[in-house]
């Protein structure tokens, strides 16, 4: 891990509750289901009925004195776990892996999921065998087909690597019962895959998982197909504390955004003219409503223990109900800052962000999941000239025409229903057809697909509302420097990539 984040520990480990199954063995609960029945258990409750946390439960609970999942009309009683992984595992990095069958997808048993986890990020194969850690699961996972094959019958089924909440974390006792890697792929494990019917108590000092060679095949690997591919989500040698970020969170995951076409690359330069790069169109495409609740767990993480501070968006203790709930809300962790806030207020924020498919953290602004802003419909182009830039001889021009009209505000501007005005279009700016340049112009297309170059609002220079205006993305509009928005100026290009940075364009 390369350095520790706030509120991270090398003894902290994730926490996952699972129940046994007489035929499939432990089955994990789902992360929120985790996370109510490790409260319950930290307050030292004696019995927590899951339905309050996931409908589909409604007829089971879980009594603590007993470990045992109850159901309320068979009374039959499941035996009921609490075990820990390392923070790398699939739990604590917001992963799932599943296989299908016909009646939809399943997930592997958690230590599965480990293993599968680990061989597809860490190993050069492109196939693993199960059954030689676990011999009651005969089958091979082929990363390259998708599949999971059974050895004898060659019967194929699919598999997937799909995005979740991480599980909660917290310090494990010495009484505890740690699983890792190591000890998976070792004899130790196999008590733990027959029928048990109590917990182990035999494993309790925790031991690094083992990193494979990180060869070129395994990290040229590409993403397993799912709700969210894994180029979101980093692997265990990733910068993460307790969930993933978005490359992450990273986090809000977009849902209807495109970037660059990495096909479309620049014209060959012809020296005895000027040349002409097709037109980029803002389609402004309604992005899809965001799952918000679901969105922010994938970049953040509950804190079971929150501390002795104020939520900064209601200004309500952390400890007590959220300002937007009537009922005491659980504080989340953000990934990448470790800032701290009721999640019904990051709800709030991110609904109030209409049109949004990311988040900024309210105390110090970090990015999670790919911004988008609220420019209204128009068009991109832009032209190679054969002339010089101030600063750039030697290289030629590249003009960038915006162009919009006017038209009526939708629900992610100031001023829904009313009209809005396009003033001084179209508008020219300026870049050097140098490497630099080139790379700031593939920045400032996608930032024009994200919506983010103009925004509706009140103009700077004229005072007017309901306007097209700049959205603190600077370009260069005059060729000179006679009004200070030209050339030469060293400074604009890493100026601009800083800007664009702070939008999540890299």
């Amino acid at each position: 891990m390369a350095g520790a984040q706030p509120g991270s520990s090398s003894n902290q480990y994730v926490v996952v509750w699972e129940w046994y199954h007489d035929s499939f063995g432990w089955r994990p609960y789902s992360p929120y289901v985790s996370q109510s029945l490790e409260r319950a258990h930290s307050k030292k409750l004696k019995k927590l009925f899951l339905g309050d946390t996931e409908p589909s439960l409604s007829n089971y609970f879980v009594l603590f004195d007993r470990m045992e999942q109850i159901c309320s009309k068979s009374d039959k009683a499941h035996q009921v776990r609490r075990i820990f992984y390392p923070q790398t595992s699939p739990a604590g990095c917001g992963r799932v892996w599943e296989w299908c069958d016909n009646a939809g997808w399943k997930s592997y048993n958690m230590e599965v999921q480990y293993v599968i986890d680990d061989a597809y990020h860490n190993t050069a194969s492109s196939q693993l065998d199960l059954s030689k850690c676990f011999p009651q699961l005969p089958y091979i996972i082929d990363f390259e087909k998708d599949k999971q094959i059974r050895k004898e019958s060659k019967y194929e089924r699919k598999i997937r690597c799909a995005n979740i909440a991480s599980y909660p974390m917290t310090k494990p006792t010495d009484q505890d019962v740690i699983i890792t890697l190591a000890d998976i792929k070792s004899s130790k494990t196999k008590r733990f895959m027959g029928k048990i019917t109590s917990l182990v108590k035999s494993i309790s000092v925790p031991n690094s998982p083992k990193k494979g060679n990180q060869s070129n095949t395994a990290q040229s690997r590409q993403p397993l197909p799912g709700p969210q591919d894994l180029s979101q989500v980093p692997g265990p040698s990733g910068r993460r504390v307790r969930r993933p970020s978005s490359d992450t969170i990273s986090t809000y995951l977009s849902k209807d955004s495109s970037g660059v076409d990495s096909n479309e690359n620049l014209v060959d330069l012809d020296t005895s003219k000027d040349q002409t790069m097709s037109t980029r169109s803002a389609q402004n495409k309604r992005l899809a409503a965001p799952d918000t609740k679901n969105d922010i767990l994938r970049t953040s993480s509950y804190v079971v223990e929150p501390p002795d501070a104020d939520c900064a968006i209601c200004y309500c203790p952390l400890a007590e109900k959220g300002g937007y709930t009537r009922q005491k809300d659980c504080p989340v962790e953000l990934s990448q800052c470790g800032h701290v806030f009721h999640l019904c207020c990051l709800e709030q924020m991110a609904h109030d962000q209409i049109n949004q498919t990311g988040i900024r953290c309210p105390s110090c602004k970090e990015l999670y999941g790919v911004y988008s802003g609220n420019m209204p419909h128009g068009s991109m182009k832009h032209y190679v000239r054969s002339y010089s830039l101030p600063g750039y001889d030697g290289y030629k021009t590249i003009e960038i025409q915006y162009n919009f009209k006017a038209g009526t505000q939708g629900p992610e501007h100031p001023h829904p229903g009313r009209l809005y005005y396009a003033t001084g279009f179209p508008r020219t700016a300026y870049l050097p057809d140098s490497p630099e340049g080139q790379t700031a112009l593939k920045l400032l297309q996608t930032a024009f697909e994200r919506r983010l170059t103009f925004t509706v609002g009140r103009s700077t220079t004229t005072g007017r509302d309901d306007v097209i205006t700049w959205n603190e993305i600077h370009h260069k509009t005059s060729k000179d420097n006679r009004n200070g928005h030209g050339y030469p100026d060293p400074n604009y290009l890493p100026n601009l990539f800083q800007e664009l940075a702070s939008f999540g364009i890299m």
